[in-house]
């Protein structure tokens, strides 16, 4: 991935915009969507290898006790012993990789939304199009696998050094405990220092890629690396 949108959005928006092109962001939009899914499936998938605790709960595959009973073990599924052994990890994991897809898509779904806000909000350029927006939005979205990783990071040690507990009414009070794993001022720094690097991604993009007058492309990419920002700790 080219580090100069990142490091020097003047430069490279200054010499390609507009014309950005939608496949470029398109690009790195899904790069961002993937890499960011991964790390949450990876975080799912230790919680999964630590919880090794088996509970016995009712069989869903056998019908009600009165259905056997006036059927006999002849009826479908009757002889499907009551209860079946459950491990937590391996259903956890289960779950964990049903909302993968959720997460990607999501992902994806925020790009967009920000690249409509800040083509809303820079309506006032006198170039570029949409595509060159969400070009801009999607570099802009880069600086978020920093908090992946950091989130990434400490999920990690919290799951290495928490022994959770072979009891279910227990594990059920450890996982509710664990709102977050980082603490609030560290959640609040990353969050501050992802969102200025957005800010400085986005306004040499506006500037350049919308035509308006640094000025103002600071104060919409601001307003919109703000609310950000906003979302990510409310979140």
């Amino acid at each position: 991935m080219p580090r100069t949108p990142l490091l020097h959005p003047d430069e490279y928006f200054r010499e390609r915009a507009p014309g950005l092109g939608f496949g470029r962001a398109l690009a790195t939009a899904l790069l961002v969507a993937l890499l960011t899914t991964a790390a949450v499936g990876f975080v799912g998938w230790q919680f999964s290898e630590a919880l090794d605790t088996t509970i016995t709960v009712e069989n869903e595959n056998r019908p009600p006790d009165w259905v056997c009973e006036d059927n006999g073990d002849d009826w479908p599924g009757c002889d499907e012993p009551e209860t079946r052994e459950l491990n937590l990890g391996d259903e956890l994991w289960d779950r964990f990789a049903g909302l993968l897809p959720m997460v990607f898509l999501l992902s994806l779904l925020g790009w967009l939304v920000v690249g409509a806000f800040l083509h809303l909000l820079s309506r006032g350029g006198d170039r570029g199009t949409f595509a060159d927006t969400l070009a801009v939005a999607a570099w802009g979205g880069v600086p978020m696998l920093v908090e992946s990783a950091v989130g990434l990071v400490a999920a990690s040690r919290v799951i290495r050094e928490t022994s959770f507990s072979e009891t279910p009414e227990a594990l059920l009070q450890q996982l509710q405990g664990l709102q977050s794993f980082l603490d609030w001022p560290v959640a609040f720094a990353v969050g501050l220092v992802v969102a200025g690097w957005q800010l400085f991604v986005w306004r040499a993009g506006l500037e350049h890629a919308r035509g308006l007058d640094s000025d103002v492309a600071l104060r919409v990419a601001g307003l919109v690396a703000f609310v950000v920002f906003l979302l990510g700790i409310v979140g």
